[in-house]
């Protein structure tokens, strides 16, 4: 089967190559859009669980759909950027955390014209960790080692606090 696509598609011109692709993302977009609208329905329905993994995807990968899909209840005009294919997954994923409901349109106009690197450092900058915060990130790190003299290895385990 994917052979045959090859070879289909290699019979067509780089042009159409180029048109065919913009055309695939575009709808690839628009149904990452309509999952993001089935996971908060399923949410809402309590049937999502994000503590594992499902359909391949990690659970952290998941649970991030459903924070997105939440986010998006909010933010029709982001929400509707989305749903024309004018976001990416990563632009998405970020631009919910940076929009509000006064900022929705700005964003929605903004967001397709950032790479996912800007608008992750634009996020960053807008959400400056307190002393606090990083104490408390400090503190909730752990690293243990053991040497296994029997094994001649050294054992290494520990937790860091999600970033």
């Amino acid at each position: 089967m994917f052979d045959r696509l090859l070879d289909e598609m290699r019979s067509h011109s780089t042009e159409w190559l180029e048109a065919r692709r913009c055309e695939v993302v575009v709808e690839i977009r628009r149904l990452q859009s309509e999952e993001h609208v089935i996971l908060g329905v399923l949410d809402e329905r309590g049937r999502v669980d994000v503590s594992r993994g499902r359909d391949g995807e990690s659970a952290r990968t998941v649970r991030e759909k459903v924070e997105t899909a939440r986010a998006l209840e909010s933010l029709p005009a982001v929400a509707a950027a989305a749903r024309a294919g004018d976001l990416s997954a990563e632009q998405l994923a970020t631009v919910v955390k940076l929009a509000d409901e006064r900022s929705d349109e700005e964003w929605a106009r903004r967001a397709p014209n950032m790479t996912p690197a800007d608008l992750a450092r634009t996020a960053r900058e807008q959400t400056k960790p307190t002393p606090e915060d990083g104490q408390a990130r400090h503190a909730a790190r752990s690293l243990r080692m053991r040497w296994e003299e029997q094994q001649g290895m050294l054992h290494v385990w520990g937790e860091l606090p999600d970033v």
